[in-house]
């Protein structure tokens, strides 16, 4: 009896260390049971953290976006600073050659972007006619400045009142300028090719007598129609200038011996006068027809220059 007592004594020992043990581990998850609150306590700093290196993505996205720049950068046009100044834009003073008067030319040579300059008087109101022929190497433009200015003017810093340059390489080029005050006047012959070259300028109003032109005042009735010939000196150019002296509004036509029209002019307003050039490949014979725009009487001054 005592034996049996000892035996159930031995396993109420084991029982109630198994009791134990069982009952042990139920704390121990309450360990994990409070690792969620670690965990999100961690996810937020985690969160925070990556949340950094998203927004480090702003300044790889702006050096993405500064190579930008350079790729527009080729769209600039930078190498025209290196081509020949314009009219309006000389890096040296300006040579002054000297005056020039209607009926009179002259002719010089350019280096690689020269220009040369002439002093006219100008007369309120009386269109002048300027006429530059460069070599087929020259690509001529023409301005024209307010006053007689001096040979150590940068004309970069001057504003010109006209300027002519639409023609190619060997082409030429001509303006029509009238005054709107009576005074000096600087005209500027410049050279915009990448090589050197000659040229020759012409000069002219519609009253003074020139080389090789026919100058005439002629006048239309109400509705009337004029016609006048000229023949060219093989394929030199003809200039046909016309300048009202009265509020008319005057068209130029020229047609060829077959009757084809070649040019016209028809540009400017009442009182404004009118110019063209034909370059003929041989010996021409052009018909130069004057008229009223709108039908109305007129009165007019007529040069019409063959080039030798």
């Amino acid at each position: 009896m005592r034996k049996q007592l000892k035996w159930y004594w031995i396993f109420g020992l084991i029982a109630t260390a198994l009791v134990a043990c069982e009952q042990t581990p139920t704390p121990v998850p309450a360990t994990p049971s409070s690792l969620p609150a670690t965990s999100e306590a961690a996810a937020s700093p985690t969160t925070t953290t990556l949340a950094s290196p998203t927004a480090g993505v702003t300044p790889e996205a702006t050096a993405t976006a500064v190579p930008a720049s350079p790729t527009a950068a080729p769209t600039t046009p930078a190498p025209t600073r290196t081509l020949p100044p314009t009219p309006t834009q000389f890096a040296t003073p300006i040579p002054t050659v000297g005056p020039i008067a209607p009926g009179q030319e002259d002719s010089a040579a350019l280096e690689v972007g020269g220009f040369k300059s002439y002093v006219f008087g100008g007369v309120r109101f009386r269109p002048a006619l300027i006429f530059v022929e460069g070599d087929s190497a020259l690509d001529v433009a023409i301005s024209v400045y307010e006053g007689a200015l001096p040979a150590n003017t940068d004309l970069s810093t001057q504003t010109p009142l006209a300027e002519a340059d639409t023609n190619i390489t060997g082409g030429p080029e001509i303006m029509v300028f009238t005054p709107e005050t009576d005074g000096d006047y600087t005209l500027v012959v410049s050279g915009r090719a990448s090589t050197a070259g000659a040229y020759t300028l012409y000069f002219y109003n519609g009253t003074t007598a020139a080389p090789n032109a026919q100058v005439s005042a002629d006048s239309l009735a109400a509705g009337e129609v004029k016609s006048y010939t000229v023949q060219s000196n093989g394929g030199r150019p003809v200039i046909v200038f016309v300048d009202q002296t009265d509020q008319s509004d005057l068209a130029i036509q020229v047609t060829d011996a077959s009757g084809a029209v070649v040019n016209t002019a028809d540009f400017g307003g009442q009182s404004s006068a009118e110019a063209l050039f034909m370059l003929p490949l041989q010996t021409t014979v052009y018909t130069v027809r004057i008229s009223e725009t709108t039908g109305a009487v007129a009165s007019y001054d007529l040069v019409m220059v063959t080039l030798d």
